[in-house]
């Protein structure tokens, strides 16, 4: 699980450098469209050439920090933070630099000992705060994600339990875009699973990131499969995994997974008729 919840926040961060309310400019879109698409060479070039915008200057903090065959957390880091409490800035800029900052200390801090540069620094703080402050903007979600994912990663209960909490709390105050809340509800499905096998709390809220909208279209396809899949064979909804899997052929019809969902189907008219549930 937690595999594939990295890579759906990961695209979501990318998602917003990328194409976020920086349009309309070609240098600031190639600067950005390159360390979207992990060409930290050339974001650089590009940041370099351009160093003027504070898009440049975000680039520059973003790849010394990530890309490792480059990596300087002596600069990136502190740049990170200062972009972050800049507010001559736009706010997403800002919002960017400081998940960014947060995220990679809180990664880079699992490592004890190997990252001295991010010792000391409060990621939970940043994230707190963004959460807080900027209920109407799409980075509170990652934010509540990241912050709660080690939560969930532990075994003790009252821990989980907080972490279920924080996210159904941020859920009912957040103003946002609600197709960012994708990254919410699908953690939050996960985890009702692992947790207690909840499969009627999970498939709802699948549910509720397929409809308002999921941004990565295969994690869209993935998603739409595990609801029908999961009425199937741990509700044991018929009508309803048939209503699923009839809309992922419609909105897939060329998916690998196509042929699979139609076998499925298959097993449920066979199942109708012989008068099973």
């Amino acid at each position: 699980m937690r595999k594939q919840t990295n890579k759906l926040l990961l695209f979501g961060c990318i998602f917003q450098i990328a194409f976020g309310a920086y349009a309309g400019n070609i240098s600031k879109n190639e600067i950005l469209k390159a360390y979207g698409a992990m060409q930290y060479p050339l974001a650089r070039k590009l940041a370099r050439e351009n160093a003027t915008l504070p898009e440049a200057r975000l680039v520059m903090a973003l790849t010394a920090v990530f890309d490792r065959k480059k990596q300087d957390l002596n600069y990136g880091l502190p740049e990170l933070k200062r972009i972050y409490e800049d507010g001559s800035l736009s706010a997403g800029l800002r919002l960017q630099a400081g998940l960014a900052y947060a995220r990679a200390a809180q990664t880079l801090q699992m490592r004890k000992g190997i990252y001295p540069e991010a010792d000391g620094i409060n990621y939970k703080t940043v994230y707190e705060s963004i959460m807080k402050n900027h209920l109407n903007r799409p980075e509170a979600c990652f934010a509540a994600v990241y912050l709660v994912q080690e939560l969930f990663d532990k075994l003790d209960g009252p821990d989980r339990k907080k972490g279920f909490k924080i996210l159904n709390n941020f859920i009912a105050s957040y103003k946002g875009p609600k197709i960012f809340l994708g990254a919410v509800n699908i953690m939050l499905a996960d985890q009702y699973v692992i947790d207690d096998s909840d499969y009627h709390k999970a498939v709802k809220h699948l549910l509720f990131a397929f409809n308002d909208g999921i941004s990565n279209p295969r994690i869209r396809e993935r998603t739409l499969f595990r609801i029908a899949r999961t009425y199937q064979l741990k509700l044991n909804d018929n009508e309803n995994s048939r209503k699923y899997y009839l809309l992922f052929l419609k909105e897939y019809p060329n998916s690998s997974s196509a042929p699979i969902v139609k076998r499925f189907l298959g097993d449920l008219k066979y199942k109708t008729y012989k008068g099973k549930p």
